[in-house]
Order: structure tokens, then sequence, then C-alpha cells
């Protein structure tokens, strides 16, 4: 009962924006015809019963589904009403107060939610019963009813005229009334029945029972029973005439009703706001035409707005983990295949070739295809060709695709992430060495290769390009989805050689099994897990007090890869097993016999020359791409010995990226990230050394947005507290002297 209660809470959240649209539309439309905004409170019926809608760009409903059923699961439970600043105000508040003990059998939100459920049922129901009742007592006045001709009767214990029924609706009169009043009310009623008011409103009345707990129902069906009667009113004096204006008004005042409760019937003549129904009656004047056709439009558009959902989400939500949750996620290799035979000459012109999405598809699987977009002649050289690919998904609402971004849990949740694997080109039966380089990435999946055109000419039969990309598994919330993938590529875990435990150098060191292992700290919400057992309790002394958390394993992750860490209610993090990063044994000698630029603890040490060619041709505006190394060791002596020991296993470190430069922007690939900037500038000056007094000169090459900017200002930027005072760049290489 509780999904369903849920769905309902949802639809009328999302109706209630449409309510908000239709009240604002009502004071647009205010001299339109009354009938107008009936139709509008129609299509708020609309929406309130269908659970489905087609998708639209010009949907303005901001989330069908506020309340996700797996927020009664969540670690930090939060609601998501697409108005991101609401739920930045609300969700606080709602993570604080209904946050899980993590040593309680169920979340607070798995009792109130069923508990909130059953406390709706009831107010349906009591709202049912009490409209039954009504009825019953109604039609048991109505028994000595005196017919007067077809469907109207008159009775003493009506007090003002009303229409009753459904299947075979009957005009009830008082026996006060005669002549020109009679008519009247009697050409009110039938209008009512011709317009099959009788119908409409005690449908409302049954929506609103179902939606008795939105606040903006109530004032939907108001305004509807008011705009009901306004519409009506307005029917019949276009068939009276305005000569019997005042006399149909004088009829009104007098079977005026003083009727303070809300209900499904009768169909009362004069129940509702009589006073705003005199003035309505006495300004009428027949609409225009072309205030129909405005009034029509307005329609037309509040149905196109709200009658529609948003559109469905792409893999940018799921990096943002805004409507899924990221699960797990690798670097894979993957294999390009392109038919030569599906090369035309053209693409070995300035014009190119555009492919269609199926014509040429490279890779795929079930969920993600890699196709081939365009290829065209280099601009920078007629000895290069471009090949640009693109990726398409067809997303299930949980599994893994193939995508040329990282999950990173930060601002966007993505970085690019796609490389190639090897820079050679094959065919089925030859190899063509250092034929193929990155070009760039983007827009959106996009990314482009450097393909020797020579290479492209020669080759016979099937071209093979190796990349590398990601692999993400991924949720949809409240999918309830399986775990299982997470744990398919299990990782080998390695205990540390140190001595720590509890948090140090933004590490956590937990004892499991009788070992220690490290964990990062990651900045992804802990939400979709759950806690399995308790393995370690340790206190963190800061300046104020001590803070003990408490380490759990997950029941998603029995290979211990990710555990929970928990201070209280407030506090959780969710960690992540991190391995010892230190460069294996001889691969600083190896960057330097493959001919990198190599740069070692600020010092440039090799490929000096390869690198000011590269500048200097850079600087002329030739293309060219070169790789760098930067090699770093710990020194215990200037390290505090807690942070050496938590760092000791990851130095000697290496560092690798590769730059490259189009004639345009420089894109640099590390392996964690990909940045692009416009401008290689070169700084000398004067340094003082650490530990002495002495100043060392320097040369250093740093990538930036702005060719004006000095290293001074880039120096201040770093370590300002300023806001705004850190200016974007990137050092790529250094030669101190």
């Amino acid at each position: 009962m509780s999904e369903v209660f849920l769905k309902v809470v949802n639809m009328s959240i999302s109706a209630g924006w449409l309510v908000l649209a239709v009240l604002a539309f009502r004071l647009v439309l205010k001299k339109a015809p009354r009938w107008v905004h009936v139709l509008l409170w129609g299509i708020v019926a609309v929406r309130l019963i269908c659970p489905v809608f087609i998708e639209s760009a010009f949907s303005l409903i901001p989330s069908t589904e506020t309340i996700s059923p797996e927020i009664m699961m969540d670690w930090t439970p939060e609601i998501s009403t697409g108005i991101e600043p609401l739920d930045q105000v609300v969700n606080p508040v709602i993570s604080t107060s209904f946050a899980p003990e993590p040593i309680a059998s169920v979340n607070p939100l798995q009792i109130l939610i069923p508990v909130a459920a059953i406390f709706w049922l009831m107010g349906a129901m009591v709202m049912l019963l009490y409209t039954g009742i009504s009825y019953l007592i109604l039609r048991r006045k109505l028994r000595m009813a005196v017919i007067v001709q077809d469907n109207i009767f008159q009775c003493e214990a009506v007090q003002s005229p009303f229409v009753l029924g459904i299947l075979n609706p009957k005009i009830y009169l008082p026996y006060t009334l005669d002549g020109q009043d009679l008519n009247h009310v009697v050409a009110h009623e039938q209008a009512h029945i011709s317009r099959r008011d009788h119908w409409w409103k005690p449908f409302g009345f049954l929506l609103l029972t179902v939606h008795w707990f939105n606040p903006l129902m109530w004032v939907a069906y108001i305004l509807l029973c008011r705009d009901i009667e306004l519409a009506c009113d307005e029917k019949v004096i276009a068939q009276l005439g305005n000569e019997q204006r005042a006399d149909y008004t004088q009829a009104l005042v007098e079977c005026s009703v003083n009727r303070h409760t809300i209900a499904a019937c009768p169909l009362a003549f004069g129940e509702v706001g009589v006073k705003e129904r005199v003035k309505s009656i006495m300004n009428y004047r027949r609409p225009t035409f072309w205030l129909i056709v405005l009034a029509m439009a307005a329609i037309v558009m509040v149905a196109i707005c709200f009658l529609t959902d948003p559109l469905e989400r792409t893999i940018y939500d799921i990096y943002r983990q805004d409507g899924y949750t990221v699960l797990d996620q690798r670097e894979i290799g993957v294999t390009l295949y392109v038919e030569k035979s599906k090369l035309p000459d053209a693409i070995y012109t300035s014009e190119g070739y555009d492919f269609d999405e199926d014509e040429v598809i490279v890779h795929s699987t079930h969920t993600s295809r890699i196709f081939l977009d365009k290829v065209m002649l280099s601009n920078e050289s007629d000895d290069l060709l471009y090949f640009c690919f693109d990726f398409s998904y067809d997303l299930p609402k949980a599994g893994s695709i193939i995508t040329p971004f990282a999950f990173t849990g930060e601002n966007d949740g993505m970085k690019t992430s796609l490389n190639l694997r090897s820079r050679d080109l094959r065919d089925t039966n030859t190899t063509y060495a250092h034929a193929l380089a990155i070009r760039g990435h983007g827009p959106g999946t996009k990314f482009d290769f450097y393909v020797s055109k020579e290479a492209c000419m020669a080759a016979n039969g099937t071209l093979a390009m190796d990349i590398v990309c990601s692999e993400l598994v991924y949720a949809k919330e409240g999918h309830g989805y399986e775990t299982q993938s997470v744990t398919e590529n299990q990782t080998v875990m390695q205990p540390t050689q140190t001595n720590l435990r509890g948090l140090v150098a933004g590490y956590l060191f937990t004892p499991i099994d009788g070992a220690t292992y490290r964990y990062a700290l990651t900045e992804t919400k802990p939400s979709n897990v759950t806690v399995d057992k308790l393995l370690d309790t340790f206190t963190e002394q800061t300046y104020i007090e001590g803070i003990v958390w408490q380490v759990y394993s997950l029941k998603e992750y029995p290979d211990k890869t990710k555990l929970l860490m928990i201070s209280g209610i407030n506090s959780a993090w969710l960690c992540e097993y991190a391995p010892a990063k230190q460069a294996e044994e001889g691969a600083l000698q190896a960057v330097k016999e493959a001919g990198y630029v190599v740069e070692e603890d600020g010092r440039l040490t090799s490929g000096k020359e390869a690198w000011e060619d590269f500048y200097e041709a850079a600087q002329k505006g030739t293309p060219g791409f070169i790789r760098v190394a930067h090699y770093f060791t710990l020194d215990p002596d200037r390290t505090v010995p807690s942070t050496y020991e938590a760092y000791e296993q990851d130095y000697p470190a290496l560092y690798i990226s590769e730059l490259s430069y189009d004639g345009e922007v420089f894109v640099l690939r590390t392996e964690e990230n990909v940045m692009v900037y416009e401008y290689l500038m070169k700084y000398t000056g004067r340094d003082h050394a650490v530990s002495t007094t002495q100043a060392d000169e320097y040369t250093r090459y740093v990538l930036t947005h702005d060719n004006t900017v000095t290293w001074e200002q880039l120096w201040n930027g770093l370590f300002s507290s300023a806001y705004g005072a850190y200016i974007d760049h990137y050092t790529v290489c250094t030669e101190l002297n």
C-alpha cells in the first residue's frame, strides 16, 4: 500500500503544479467565458487520473516522481521536486530528521510512510462515508416530492432548487417558487443537466476524496463549483436576453442558501458565491471571436505544457546521479572496427562525408553503440584525416553502459576518460605504426582522432583502432536492482604495511580479518546501501572534542571494496578501497627511453630539446603532440611522520600526461582528467627555495585561458582565500636551474 500511496502523492504533486498554472490563467483570462475555466479544471482532472503521459520538451512539470519509493531505504532521504533551490532548502531538513540509525532494524520512513498511507486511506473513507450518509438523508427528505412535469419535482423539505441524480437527474423545487422566478430557476437547472454538470461535480469530489491531503485540490474543487455555476448562469443569460437579467438575479438572491460545507451533491441553485454570481450576471457581455480564440489557445498551451512529462533522462543524469545511482565503473579496452568499403572518396576532401547514426556501427553492446559520425581532411595538414565518432544509448532502468566519461561524484559528476590504447592503425594484415592520435573530445559524447591519410588509403579490409573508455554500472532510483553486477569484477585487496588506525591524512585505515587496509573518503552520497557488520570503532581527536566513528561493511559490497563510516546521524562517508599507487620499479627509466619529457621533483631531467621544439612550434600555430611524465619522491625529513606513513606506499609516484595542439586549443589528458586550454605560457624568474634563502631561477610552462595573466597572479590565486581569486591553469613543465 505504501507504493500506491506514494504514487498518488506524486500524481497529486504533479497536478498541484497544474493547479497553480490554472489559478494564474484564471486571472489572465478573467474576461473569458466561464466554460473556459471549467475546461481548465478538466485538464487538472486528466492529470489526476492518468498515471502516465507522453514526454515533451515543452513540459513544465518539474518532476513526476518527487518522492521515490526508494526514500524508505536511503541513508540520506531526499526528495526531488525538480526545482533545485527548493530541494536545497528542503532536503537537508528531511535528511536530518529521517536519517536512519545504523544499528536500527528499520529506517524511520519505513514506519512513517505506511502509517501515512493508512491515514490517507482512512481520510478518503471518511469523506466517502460522509457523502453517502448525506445523500441517504437527502433522499429520505425527498420521499414526499410531487412531480410537476417531466423531471421536475416540488417538495416541502426543499429550501432551494437543485439537481440530484447521476443517470436520471431530477430537478427539485420549493413550493414557494412561482411565476417568472420559477421559469428562470428551471432554465438554470436544465442548463446544468445539458452541460452534464451533475456528472462533473460528483466526479470532481471523487478526485478530491483521493487527493484530500493536498490543500491545492480543495482550492481547485471550490473554484470548480463556482466556475460551474457561473458558466451555467452565462448560458441561461445568453438564452434569456439582457432584458431579463434583473429578474434572473432577483430569483438567485431569493433562492440563495447559507451553505458552508463542501459536498458532491446536490447542484443547488443558490449555494455558491451569490454576490460574485450577481456581479458576473450584470456585467456579462457576449465574448468576441478573438477572445474565444485566445482562450482556446490558452487551453491548448496548458494541455501541452502540463499533460506531458519531462523528457527521459540521459547519461548525463546518470553521472549527476539525478534519478540514478552509480554502482561501479572500470576502464575497458574497446576496438573500433571500420569497414574500408564503407568509406567513400569524399572523406579525403575538406568537406568530408557525414554518416548516418546507423550507417557505420564500429562497436555495439545491448545498451551502447559507437558509430562513425564524420570523416574529413584535416585543416591543419593534407597528410591527416579527422575521424569523428559518437555514442548512442538504449538505457534500461539498470545495467552497464560503455561511455567516454568516468564518474567522479563531484559537480557534474563526470570527466572525459576516452583515450587511445595504441597509436597504431591496423587492418586485416598490416599494422601502421603511429598512424593515430587524439584530436579532441566533444561536443557531447563525440571524440575525434587524427588518422594518417596515407595509412588509411593503403589499408584494406577492416580498419581497427584500439581505445580505452569507461564501463559504468548504474541503476534507476526505485528500480529494486540486483547488486551482483557490482561485484562481478572483484578487486583483490592488499593490506597496508603501516601501523596506522583511523583517519590519517585523508585516508581511513581500518583492520579487517587481522590485517589493516586503506580507504579513501569519497564524496558519493551513501544512499542505496545496506549496513552489514560493524568492523571497527575509533575516536578522531579534533581541536574541540573527540568524535567517535563506526566503520561498517556493506551487503552490496561483500568483497569490502567499499565501507560506510558513520558518526551520529548527520555524518556519513562512503569509503572506497585505496590501493598503493607506487610506481613500478624501472618505470622512470622506461618513460625516459620512450621519449617522454620527464620532470623529477620539479626539475626537467629528460626530453628538454623535444619540449622546446614542441613549444616553439605551438607558438607558430603548428599542430603537435608530446608526452610528459612527472616523477615525485617523498622526503621523510620534510613530512609529518603520520602523514609520511600514510603516503609512503604511494611514492615514488609517476604521473603521465599527453599534450596535443590542433592549431587552436591545447588538450591535456592526464590519467584522471582531460583539460582544454587556449594558451601555453612561458614564465621565467626567481623562486626562493623551501629550506634556504637562496633563490632558484625557474622556467615554467603553464596552460591558461588568458594570455595576459602573470605568474604572480597565478601564484597569489593559489594561496588566496578570497572568492574568485583562483585562476584556472595547469603547470605542464618546470625547469629549475
